[in-house]
């Protein structure tokens, strides 16, 4: 994101879907959207929020089948347990929607028939694979040894269906991409997208009349295709004209999904958007300009259980309430933002885990607030010196330094800011020796080191809030909750951070 781009900001995790109970990979996308909101209102940015669930489709009939429960009852269970997650993990969410809700359903029967009255929309016969795990159709040339690209089965299917005008949109929808280079971020999967889409597109089944576990489509016995469905969820939510034109119209829209459904974020939305500005006749790149000028897709990798991807076969699944219940929710948040370099895929290992926690918060920040605070306890009256001092950490503003890494989505190296400048706060501990300072009677040159620290410590915590809200709010009531200056009153510090067992 440009530095001198003040829009205001939409952002958006994708809606999870419902068929089974959140994972890690939930908890880090709903994290990462939380951290980039929460660091954006510190720069003064409005920024509306956005999460919710995914209740259509097939995948949704079938598992409510097998447990013998409604796909209603299942979809209320399953929502409840991502929407207590989001708290669980002390996600500022502005909003949480359901496509079940009334709100939804009604929004995605009105863009319909815009897309009906634009003539994108007609009816045929579908032939081809389907993977219901998917929720996607794939062409023969992407089945491998009898499955999707993402590995699940897949199934013949010959049923009428309406058919969205896709394969109208490739030359342009190329030629948008080139003149909109940062749409799709990381770049390198901007390129593999590219490169799909200049096999071709096809014309895409929008609809299903074998099953009835989604929206109906007026008139007919089909219901709509759930990711038609599930897409609009991004302005459905958007449900006042204010909220809609601010977040929206006015807004950066950013989009927060994982690499493997990438395809339907950065193809299918945003010519859905660009057929409701426009007929085949009259498509343009200036269709795309205005319906998606403003939007990014920021794709995240998968999150790996010791080299191995997670599945629930192989056990090696991690939960997310589990792991914040054993560890607490400020080093679980720390530890997913720090260890990925966004978009590559991640290793979720114990020790991993450890080392990060214990040597960049324990031994490092924590060591830090620690000593700084006993000191100045001890012998700064519990206060904050009133002294006159420069130093080259008075000097750093931490929020200006961790901002290109943010816009630039290396939110691992923007952590890495904070911490270098916690261990050269350390640095200055061992050379200044305050607590010999103020044994041998030099308590101005003490109080000068404590203010200094101090200060470095005041800073840290405002730059590492929106990771660590926890820890923000903490030291925050130790400074009384006052902007850093001399003669503020300093309360007891708590233990900051705990020593953990990963056993």
């Amino acid at each position: 994101m440009n530095s001198q781009d003040n829009r205001n900001i939409f952002l958006t995790t994708p809606i999870y879907y419902v068929n089974g109970s959140p994972h890690i990979g939930h908890a880090y996308t709903s994290i990462v959207g939380d951290f980039l909101t929460r660091f954006y209102r510190q720069q003064g940015r409005k920024t509306y929020y956005l999460s919710g669930t995914d209740e259509h489709g097939q995948k949704i009939a079938q598992t409510a089948e097998k447990e013998g429960i409604s796909p209603i009852e299942l979809c209320d269970r399953n929502s409840a347990l991502f929407r207590a997650l989001g708290e669980r993990l002390n996600i500022q969410f502005d909003d949480f929607i359901r496509t079940t809700e009334k709100r939804h359903k009604d929004y995605v029967v009105k863009m319909w028939e815009r897309l009906v009255q634009n003539e994108w929309i007609y009816k045929g016969t579908y032939n081809g694979w389907y993977s219901v795990r998917d929720e996607a159709f794939y062409d023969e040339s992407e089945i491998v040894d009898g499955k999707a690209p993402s590995g699940s089965p897949v199934e013949w299917k010959e049923e009428e269906t309406y058919f969205f005008k896709l394969s109208a949109f490739t030359d342009t929808l190329l030629e948008w991409y080139e003149q909109y280079p940062g749409f799709v971020f990381p770049h390198g999967r901007f390129n593999e997208l590219k490169s799909f889409v200049k096999g071709g597109l096809r014309d895409l089944s929008v609809s299903r009349c074998t099953f009835s576990w989604g929206i109906p489509i007026p008139d007919t016995n089909h219901v709509m295709y759930v990711w038609l469905d599930a897409l609009f969820n991004y302005q459905s939510a958007l449900d006042t004209p204010e909220k809609f034109k601010h977040f929206w119209t006015d807004a950066k829209v950013m989009h927060l999904v994982g690499k493997d459904i990438i395809r339907f974020h950065a193809v299918y939305w945003p010519t859905f958007l660009a057929a409701l500005e426009c007929t085949p006749d009259t498509l343009s790149v200036q269709a795309f300009n205005k319906a998606c000028g403003h939007m990014q897709i920021v794709s995240h990798g998968w999150w790996l259980s010791n080299g191995e991807k997670m599945s629930k076969s192989l056990g090696n699944t991690v939960d997310p309430v589990e792991l914040t219940e054993k560890y607490g929710l400020d080093y679980v948040r720390y530890f997913l933002l720090r260890e990925p370099s966004f978009g590559s895929d991640a290793n979720f290992t114990n020790e991993n885990f450890a080392s990060r926690i214990t040597g960049e918060l324990i031994n490092n920040i924590g060591n830090l607030c620690q000593r700084t605070f006993t000191l100045a306890h001890k012998s700064c009256a519990s206060t904050v010196p009133s002294v006159k001092v420069s130093h080259p950490l008075l000097e750093v503003n931490l929020e200006e330094e961790m901002k290109p890494f943010i816009e630039d989505f290396r939110l691992n190296q923007a952590l890495e800011v904070v911490l270098t400048y916690a261990s050269k706060a350390n640095e200055l501990v061992q050379e200044s020796k305050p607590w010999a300072l103020f044994k041998t009677g030099e308590q101005q040159k003490g109080e000068e080191a404590i203010f200094i620290l101090l200060y470095a410590i005041y800073q840290i915590k405002e730059a590492i809030a929106p990771a660590l809200p926890e820890f923000h709010a903490r030291i925050s009531n130790v400074f009384n909750n006052e902007s850093f200056a001399s003669g503020v009153k300093l309360n007891p510090l708590p233990k900051v951070f705990e020593q953990i067992a990963t056993s």
